[in-house]
């Protein structure tokens, strides 16, 4: 992860998240993996 990011700090959207209408989460893959197998089916 960024210097620049955390769990506090506001994320903007960037230009090409804007232009692509798409949006990139900063987090580990196995952490939300986890989480979805938590919340089960």
């Amino acid at each position: 992860m960024s210097i620049r990011r955390s769990a506090t700090k506001l994320k903007y959207l960037a230009a090409a998240e804007s232009a692509m209408d798409a949006f990139i989460a900063d987090v580990i893959p196995e952490s939300v993996a986890a989480r979805l197998r938590e919340l089960g089916p």
